[in-house]
């Protein structure tokens, strides 16, 4: 009688086990990583309420912070309105639109800054719209204190393609100092709604709140447990037969 050869699945068992750990680790980091963006993110929310109810400071006060995010501050000086850049699809009561960012310059600073005066719906005359609104001469503003964050999964170069006003994804202050050419300190100052040259102010801070990120955790961690029940199922029938 010839016996036949039984198949070796050891070495296949051996992939599929590295293959299922590999995919359950990596379920259990996305899940954890999720729980650090609830942590960070109550963390931020916490650090604003707490600094946006201290009193204004001035901008000598905010540059000798190590961190001046979310603190207000009072500037006076002026506005150089023939730079603008606008930030590309922001939506307000499902219109679209732009956040205006202009240039201006602090009395007695060698540095100027950028000031984002809100929210304008989109329109060929945006530029003119806001040329018409500046004030002329020196200004005092009130506003708050916003860190600046470019968004790094943005595709391509920053540029002004054709002169301004510049128009773009997400704003970097860095490479709008290089289209400046002229030194910008490194945030920037969102006015406060209850300021006259303010237009209409976007709550932009967390765009998905710390109990989202802890669903997303609990489905990752849900995903990784099922995975392991499979497996130990299905080792446990093996043996079973």
């Amino acid at each position: 009688m010839v016996h036949r050869k039984q198949p070796n699945f050891t070495l296949v068992s051996i992939l599929s086990g590295l293959l299922l750990l590999s995919l359950f680790l990596l379920l259990l980091k996305l899940g954890f990583w999720q729980l650090d963006r609830a942590n960070w993110k109550r963390q931020l929310l916490l650090d604003h309420a707490t600094r946006a109810e201290q009193p204004a400071l001035t901008l000598s006060q905010v540059l000798q912070l190590s961190d001046p995010s979310f603190y207000p501050v009072k500037l006076v000086g002026e506005f150089d309105s023939r730079h603008i850049t606008l930030i590309d699809n922001q939506y307000y009561q499902h219109q679209n639109g732009y956040r205006v960012l202009v240039p201006f310059k602090p009395v007695n600073k060698p540095n100027w800054l950028l000031v984002e005066r809100g929210w304008l719906p989109r329109s060929e005359d945006v530029e003119m719209r806001v040329n018409t609104l500046a004030a002329d001469g020196q200004v005092r503003l009130q506003g708050e204190v916003k860190p600046d964050q470019p968004n790094q999964f943005m595709v391509g170069d920053w540029q002004v393609a054709s002169g301004w006003p510049a128009i773009v994804q997400s704003i970097d202050v860095k490479r709008v100092a290089e289209q400046l050419k002229r030194p910008l300190y490194p945030f920037v100052v969102r006015l406060q709604p209850q300021d006259p040259l303010s237009f209409v102010q976007l709550e932009t801070l967390v765009t998905i709140p710390p109990e989202k990120h802890i669903s997303y955790a609990m489905t990752w961690f849900g995903l990784a447990i099922a995975l392991c029940l499979g497996y130990i199922s299905v080792r446990w029938k093996r043996r079973s037969h």
